[in-house]
C-alpha cells in the first residue's frame, strides 16, 4: 500500500495507465478475430464474450480506479480521526473533506467525485439507480484532486506534531527507514505540491 501523496497519485495513474492497455488490446483483438475468426478457434468462450469485455472494460477499471481513491481517502480519514479501524462511507468522506474550512474542494470537483462513487456503486453493487455518464478519461483527474487535498491536510497535521513535539518525521523511502525534520518535510511537501501545479493544464487550475 503506497505510504506517501505522489505514491498515491502514480498508482491511480497506473491502473489508468493498466486500463489504456486493456482497451488497446481488446480493440486489436476485436479487429483481427472480425478479419479472420481462426484465430481464436479452439479457444470455447473468447470470440462469444469479446464485445461484451470490451463494453464492460470501462466499468471494470472504473472500479479499481475508484478503489485507489477510496483507499487513499480512508488512510486520510482514519488518520484525521485518530482511529486505525474508522469505517466510513465513501460519500461521507468526501463530504467531510470538501467541507473542511482550509479546504473548501470545488463543488465540480466533489460532484465529480461523487459521479464516479455512483458509477462504481453501479457497477459493483448492481445498483438500480442508473448514474449520469462521465467519460472513463476524466475519471483519474476527479479522484486525484480531491486525494491530493487530503493528504496535503494529512501531511501539514504530521509536520505541525513533529514542530510541537520537537521530533522527527519517520517515513519509509525506497525500502529503507528515513527520518525527516520538520523543515526537510515542509521543503519537501512545498516542492512537491509546486511540481504538482506545475503539471496541471491552465484550463483546469
Amino acid at each position: 500500500m503506497p505510504y506517501l501523496l505522489s505514491e498515491w497519485r502514480a498508482h491511480i495513474q497506473e491502473v489508468w495507465g493498466e486500463y489504456q492497455a486493456a482497451k488497446f488490446a481488446v480493440l486489436r483483438l476485436h479487429e483481427q478475430v472480425n478479419a479472420d475468426a481462426n484465430i481464436v478457434a479452439g479457444e470455447h468462450g473468447v470470440r462469444e464474450y469479446l464485445s461484451s469485455a470490451d463494453t464492460n472494460l470501462e466499468g471494470t477499471y472504473t472500479i479499481r480506479i475508484f478503489a485507489a481513491f477510496e483507499a487513499a481517502l480512508r488512510s486520510y480519514d482514519r488518520y484525521h480521526f485518530d482511529d486505525p479501524e474508522r469505517e466510513t462511507k465513501a460519500a461521507t468522506m468526501i463530504d467531510q473533506l470538501g467541507a473542511l474550512n482550509h479546504i473548501r474542494v470545488r463543488i465540480p470537483i466533489r460532484d465529480g467525485v461523487h459521479c464516479v462513487r455512483r458509477i462504481r456503486n453501479f457497477w459493483a453493487h448492481d445498483s438500480d439507480d442508473e448514474p449520469n455518464p462521465i467519460p472513463i478519461n476524466r475519471v483519474p483527474d476527479s479522484l486525484i484532486a480531491q486525494a491530493d487535498l487530503a493528504f496535503e491536510v494529512a501531511c501539514r497535521k504530521v509536520i505541525d506534531r513533529a514542530r510541537q513535539s520537537k521530533t522527527e518525521i519517520v517515513i519509509w523511502r525506497d525500502g529503507q527507514i528515513v527520518e525527516l525534520s520538520p523543515e526537510e518535510a515542509t521543503a519537501e511537501l512545498e516542492a512537491n505540491l509546486a511540481k504538482r501545479k506545475s503539471n496541471i493544464p491552465s484550463n483546469t487550475k
